[in-house]
C-alpha cells in the first residue's frame, strides 16, 4: 500500500502529460487550415463576386479543400465566381475572401492565418467569358479536385497536393505539379510541363507542343500525339513497360531516345515506377 502511495504522484504526472498530449493532438486536428497572405484587410468577404474583364488580366486561386472549377461561359464583360459549402455553414472567417489586386483577381479559401474548418468542404466555380483571353491562371490546391475547361490563356499553372487535376485548355505554357492524384491534360499548348509523385499522367495533344517535360515517380504515363508532326523523345523508366505506337517510323538515337519524322519538337519523359505508353491520334 505504501509503495502505491509513493508511486501515485508519478502516476498522476504521467496521466496529466498524456491528457495534455491528447488535447494538443485534438487541437492539431481542429486547426487544420494554415495559410497566410498579405493585405487581408483589403479583401471582400462573400460567397460570390464578380469582376469586369476590363479590370483583370490574371486569376490567382488558393483553395484548401473541395473542388475548384474554372469554366468558359458565354461571351460577356464579367468574370463571376461563387462558392458552395457542405458539411457545415461557413463562418465569416471561413467564407471566401477575394480582391482585385492591380490586374489580378485573387480568390482565397478563408481568412489569412490558422483556423479550424471542422467538417467544412467548399466548392469554388469561376466562370470566364468565352471571348476573354487571360494572361495567367495560377491555382494552388491542398486537398481539392481541380478542373479547368475551355479556357484560353498565356500561361496556366496548377499546383495540387491531393486530388484529381483535369485540364482542357489552350495556352502558350501549361505547368502542372501534383503530389497525389491523377492528372488528365488535353491541351493546345506550345510548352507543357507535368510533375506527379503518386498518380497517373495522361496528356493528349491535338497539336504537338514544341517542348514537353513529364516526370512521374509512381504512376503510368500515357501520351497521345498527332501523327503528322515530328518530335524527338528522350525517355527513362526504371520499372515499367514501354510501348510506342510510332516505333515503325522512328529512328533510334541511343538506347533511350529516338526521332520521329523531322524531330522538330523536343520531349523528355521520366518515370520511376510505372508504364510509359505513347499512342498516335487518328487524323
Amino acid at each position: 500500500m505504501n509503495r502505491i502511495k509513493r508511486l501515485f504522484p508519478i502516476m498522476l504526472i504521467v496521466m496529466l502529460i498524456t491528457a495534455v498530449a491528447c488535447a494538443l493532438a485534438a487541437c492539431g486536428d481542429l486547426y487544420n487550415y494554415n495559410h497566410t497572405y498579405d493585405n487581408e484587410s483589403l479583401y471582400t468577404v462573400a460567397s460570390s463576386g464578380r469582376a469586369g474583364i476590363s479590370e483583370i488580366r490574371d486569376i490567382d486561386v488558393d483553395w484548401y479543400n473541395g473542388t475548384i472549377t474554372v469554366i468558359c461561359g458565354e461571351a460577356g464583360s464579367l468574370v463571376t465566381f461563387s462558392e458552395f459549402a457542405e458539411g457545415e455553414e461557413p463562418s465569416r472567417d471561413t467564407t471566401m475572401h477575394y480582391l482585385v489586386d492591380g490586374t489580378t483577381l485573387r480568390i482565397k479559401y478563408a481568412k489569412s492565418g490558422t483556423l479550424s474548418v471542422g467538417k467544412l468542404v467548399k466548392h469554388l466555380t469561376v466562370t470566364v467569358p468565352s471571348d476573354m483571353y487571360l494572361g495567367e491562371i495560377d491555382i494552388d490546391g491542398t486537398s481539392a479536385d481541380i478542373s479547368v475547361m475551355g479556357i484560353s490563356a498565356r500561361e496556366i499553372e496548377v499546383d495540387n497536393v491531393s486530388g484529381l487535376v483535369n485540364l482542357k485548355c489552350s495556352a502558350n505554357d501549361v505547368n502542372v505539379d501534383t503530389v497525389s492524384g491523377n492528372l488528365y491534360l488535353e491541351c493546345n499548348a506550345d510548352r507543357v510541363e507535368a510533375d506527379s509523385v503518386s498518380g497517373n499522367v495522361t496528356v493528349t495533344c491535338k497539336s504537338s507542343p514544341s517542348r514537353m517535360f513529364i516526370d512521374s515517380t509512381s504512376g503510368d504515363v500515357l501520351l497521345r500525339l498527332p501523327g503528322d508532326l515530328g518530335f524527338s523523345l528522350e525517355y527513362s523508366t526504371t520499372s515499367g513497360l514501354f510501348k510506342n505506337a510510332f516505333s515503325a517510323d522512328t529512328v533510334q538515337r541511343g538506347e533511350d531516345s529516338f526521332v520521329y519524322l523531322n524531330g522538330v519538337c523536343d520531349y523528355k519523359i521520366d518515370t520511376t515506377s510505372g508504364d510509359l505508353i505513347i499512342e498516335k491520334l487518328l487524323a
